[in-house]
């Protein structure tokens, strides 16, 4: 059966059985006819259930060839005259696609933070708030938004410790999952999109 990703409906198989009911004996109904009778029914039956769930999305077929464009220049398809930065944007984009194949949310989150984390961080190493004053820098998005993505995947990093301010902000960002995966996506598309430049 097909999987949806990042989905909270998953495909069932369902299945259902009827069974064999017998028919009241003239004792059971005291002999009144009025009593309503069971219709007896022998058989097995299955049921299967399958659905396809699906929207309609608008591609801006102008931004789409330019980015297709970008990645060209970029020599994407070059392996051999790549500048450590390029290889580095490149596997930026190789772990963005792989962060789309997981289903679980955390494994998501985990996943595209790598790949936003390769890709601001493709000319040299940045952590903590240079981390986020450089993503900052590269989205237009505030620096705070940029640090609690970034201290929720460390808190999906270490989920073992346990110090209460980070049991804390792990319960405070799984309840805040969907804005910080928005977020994030948002993030990681316009960073590599602006290393591509």
């Amino acid at each position: 059966m097909p999987k949806y990703y990042l989905s909270l409906i998953q495909p069932v198989q369902l299945s259902s059985n009827v069974e064999y009911v017998p028919m009241p004996s003239e004792a059971q109904t005291n002999g009144n006819p009025s009593e309503k009778r069971v219709i007896s029914f022998i058989g097995v039956g299955e049921i299967r259930v399958s659905t396809c769930l699906s929207s309609k999305i608008k591609i801006d077929e102008k931004q789409l060839f330019q980015t297709v464009e970008k990645l060209l220049r970029y020599n994407i398809f070059n392996s051999q005259n790549r500048t450590i930065e390029e290889h580095n944007i490149i596997e930026a984009i190789n772990t963005y696609h792989k962060a789309f194949t997981n289903t679980e949310f955390p494994s998501f989150y985990r996943t595209m933070y790598s790949a936003l984390e390769k890709a601001a961080n493709s000319d040299k190493d940045r952590d903590s708030n240079r981390f986020d004053a450089e993503v900052s820098n590269l989205t237009g998005m505030k620096q705070d938004k940029i640090e609690k993505i970034r201290l929720f995947n460390n808190r999906l990093k270490h989920r073992s410790r346990n110090i209460p301010k980070d049991v804390r902000d792990l319960e405070e960002g799984s309840k805040n999952i969907g804005l910080l995966l928005r977020d994030l996506k948002k993030a990681t598309d316009s960073v590599i999109l602006e290393k591509i430049r």
